[in-house]
């Protein structure tokens, strides 16, 4: 019997089955293909939902019950970068298994691009990074460079599962701007545009709601692992149009580790920009430099639990111009301005007004399960704020580790909403449960 859990190993059943390559287009839709052996191990994995915030208002199903999606001939199997473009467009609810291994997206040629290049301190481990003129000062030279990366549409209802060890998406943005309803577990992104900073995202959503990410893996992304970007109207105020949130993002290693940037950090790694319910638990934010996340903005609701952070050179968890953030039972270790709030408004954002600080519930001294673990390499930088939650609806214990927490209401009226989770019992053994369990290659 196959045993599923966050720390067990793949079971060699869970490979794909032979054959299932249909030579190009939208991959093998003959689900009777697979093992009626593999089925069990497989819909435990598809069938399982999330908790958090992809769980509010409808709930987060993506393609649907492996048997569902196998009987409507809405099961599909690739093998192939050309088979797996096709299989992830359009909106018909689709289960997507990726075989184990790895798919190369690289485009060649590349898209025409302009970029400068920025010499390193001698100090550090690059001697120069290229950077895409966007991020580039307003007086340096231009280069013609090519960016290389391929954008592979993601629409509604969708379920992409990484099959055995996980699929390797290398070079590849997965863009779910104005998608809805779509999860996304056991794939490993890698060498996202390697050769220019700030120039391709591993999942852009801009904006998008009721998504699920799990145990997923991010290493060498040219700008940010995740993007969440919330649309509103310039001429009305700055109203916001479609909020991106009710999303759950949980079990992920973030590697921050890069060949491309001077310190050899990823510079970004979540950025956040008015987003309502956003929880986050049990993920690594793994020797990084700035934003794990960045959460901006009034609107912006994120709860973290049970994650960890190691070796983070600049910013760790950043709540800024109103935003909320309500962490409980973390573990820090090495990081940088663990809890960092700032008043970066700018006034040209009428929603952020100079002075308008993040609002930050952490429990830093309580000896319990929500006690936040700072090491000594940990501090804090507050600007003056406190972290005691201070006008945000605190999470309430239910029994035990138990929790409720309510999510307040979106700015686009989306109506407020509860969900209930538990925390680990020991915050000292969230770092180790954490790294053990996240990222791909758990879940078979």
């Amino acid at each position: 019997m196959v045993q599923l859990g966050c720390s067990t190993q793949r079971s060699d059943l869970i490979s794909a089955a032979n054959g299932t390559s249909s030579g190009g287009g939208a991959g093998t839709p003959d689900a009777h293909i697979l093992d009626d052996a593999q089925l069990p191990a497989l819909s435990a994995v598809v069938d399982e939902r999330p908790m958090g915030g992809a769980s509010l208002l409808g709930g987060t199903t993506g393609g649907g019950t492996l048997a569902a999606a196998r009987a409507a001939g809405h099961l599909m199997v690739v093998s192939s970068a050309t088979e797996f473009l096709g299989a992830v467009s359009g909106d018909t609810p689709t289960v997507i298994l990726i075989n184990e291994g790895t798919y190369d997206f690289t485009l060649s040629p590349g898209r025409a691009s302009k970029a400068c290049i920025n010499i390193c301190d001698p100090s550090t481990p690059v001697a120069a990074e290229t950077l895409a003129a966007a991020s580039c000062a307003f007086t340096a030279a231009l280069i013609d460079i090519e960016s290389t990366y391929d954008v592979a549409r993601v629409g509604d209802n969708k379920t992409l599962v990484g099959l055995g060890a996980g699929a390797t998406l290398r070079n590849v943005e997965l863009d779910l701007s104005g998608s809805s309803n779509v999860i996304l577990r056991n794939l490993d992104f890698q060498d996202i545009n390697p050769g220019i900073l700030h120039d391709g995202e591993a999942i852009k959503l801009w904006p998008a709601d009721h998504i699920w990410i799990d145990h997923c893996s991010f290493k060498n992304i040219s700008y940010t692992s995740l993007h969440i970007v919330s649309s509103w109207d310039e001429a009305n105020n700055q109203a916001i149009i479609t909020a991106a949130g009710y999303m759950t993002i949980s079990w992920n290693h973030f590697n921050g580790r890069t060949t491309k940037a001077c310190g050899g950090q990823d510079p970004t790694v979540i950025n956040t920009n008015r987003n309502p319910a956003l929880t986050l638990h049990h993920n690594w934010f793994d020797t990084s430099a700035n934003w794990n996340p960045f959460l901006f903005g009034p609107g912006t609701w994120a709860h973290l639990f049970n994650n960890t952070w190691s070796n983070i050179t600049n910013i760790s968890v950043a709540a800024s111009c109103g935003a909320a953030a309500l962490l409980q039972g973390n573990a820090f270790e090495s990081a940088r301005d663990a809890i960092y709030i700032n008043d970066n408004g700018a006034p040209t954002w009428s929603f952020c007004p100079i002075g308008t600080f993040g609002v930050v519930y952490a429990p830093i001294d309580a000896v319990s399960d929500e006690q936040n673990l700072l090491d000594a390499n940990s501090p804090l930088s507050l600007n003056g704020q406190n972290t005691d939650g201070t006008g945000l609806s605190l999470p309430v214990r239910q029994s035990g580790d138990s929790f409720r927490i309510s999510v307040p209401a979106s700015p686009t009226g989306g109506s407020a909403a509860s969900y209930d989770y538990d925390l680990e019992a020991n915050p000292a053994s969230v770092s180790a449960a954490v790294k053990a369990g996240c990222g791909v290659g758990q879940l078979f």
